[in-house]
C-alpha cells in the first residue's frame, strides 16, 4: 500500500471514529493551569517567554519512499516547539511506570528548563505519579473538543513542531483527536519521542509490546513524522540552554 492510500485510509477511519464517538461523549472544557493570585483569563497571557531565535539540530529518524530508515539531523525552532503529553495518567502498568520515570519526566524537565511549553492531553483523567502540573500548562479534558481547542493553541502561539511521547503509541498517540494523524493532517511537523511511550496489547495477549511499539514508530516515521530519542533531544535542549546562558553573560 502506498504512502498516500495508508494515509487516506487512516483519516477515514478516524473521521468515522470521531463522528462515532461526538454523540455520546459529554463535553468538558479545557483547563489552562494559572497562578492561584491570577486574576486575569486564563487564555489571556502567553505562557511562552519572549525568547531570540533558537534553532536546534535533533537527529531524527525517518524512513524513505523505499521502506528503509534514514537517520538525519533536523532543524528544530524550539520557539515553535511544544512536547505533548499523551494520556500520561496514574497506571498499574510497570512498563508504562517505568517509561515516565526514566524517560517522561527528565524529558518534561528538561523542556521547561528550556522554556519548551508542555501541553497535557490528559483527557480528564488524573495525570501519572511524578508528572506535575505548572502554572500556564494547558491541559485538555475533552477528547471530543480536543482537536479544535489543542490547535487553537498551537496556531495562537505559532507552534509549528510538535514531540509526542506518553500512551499508547498504537493507538491514541495516532489515533486521538489531538494525536498525530490529525495534526499530520494540520500541517504540523510531528516527532514521537519514540523511547518516551509504550504500547497497549491486551491482558493474556503473549505479544512483545516493545515490539509493537517498534512497528507502529517505524510506520509513523513512513506515513505522518519522524522520530527521536529522548537523550537526543534532551541535549538538545541543554545546548540551547547552555548556548542562552553564556549570550546573556556581559
Amino acid at each position: 500500500m502506498t504512502r498516500t492510500k495508508v494515509i487516506v485510509v487512516s483519516v477515514g477511519l478516524l473521521l468515522c471514529l470521531a463522528l462515532g464517538v461526538a454523540k455520546t461523549w459529554p463535553v468538558r472544557q479545557p483547563v489552562l493551569v494559572t497562578p492561584v493570585a491570577a486574576t486575569a483569563p486564563a487564555l489571556a497571557t502567553n505562557p511562552i517567554p519572549a525568547l531570540p531565535p533558537r534553532v536546534v539540530g535533533v537527529t531524527t529518524r525517518d524512513m524513505d519512499n523505499d521502506c528503509k530508515s534514514v537517520e538525519t539531523v533536523t532543524e528544530v525552532d524550539l520557539n515553535h516547539t511544544a512536547l505533548l503529553l499523551m494520556d500520561v495518567w496514574e497506571t498499574d502498568i510497570p512498563l508504562w511506570q517505568q517509561v515516565i520515570d526514566a524517560k517522561i519526566i527528565p524529558l518534561i524537565d528538561a523542556c521547561r528548563k528550556a522554556h519548551v511549553p508542555v501541553i497535557h492531553l490528559s483527557h480528564g483523567r488524573p495525570e501519572a505519579k511524578g508528572v506535575t502540573l505548572q502554572d500556564g500548562e494547558l491541559v485538555l479534558v475533552d477528547r471530543v473538543t480536543c482537536f479544535v481547542e489543542l490547535h487553537e493553541h498551537l496556531d495562537k502561539h505559532e507552534i509549528t513542531h510538535l514531540i509526542y511521547a506518553g500512551f499508547a503509541s498504537n493507538m491514541c498517540v495516532l489515533h486521538s483527536p489531538d494525536g498525530v494523524v490529525l495534526s499530520y493532517i494540520r500541517k504540523k511537523k510531528c516527532i514521537l519521542a519514540r523511547d518516551a511511550m509504550a504500547a497497549w496489547i491486551n491482558p493474556g495477549n503473549d505479544v512483545d509490546p516493545e515490539k509493537v511499539n517498534e512497528v507502529t514508530v517505524r510506520s509513523t516515521e513512513f506515513t505522518f513524522g519522524s522520530s527521536v530519542l529522548t537523550q537526543d533531544f534532551i541535549a538538545a535542549l541543554a545546548g540551547s540552554t547552555a548556548s542562552q546562558k553564556q549570550d546573556a553573560q556581559p
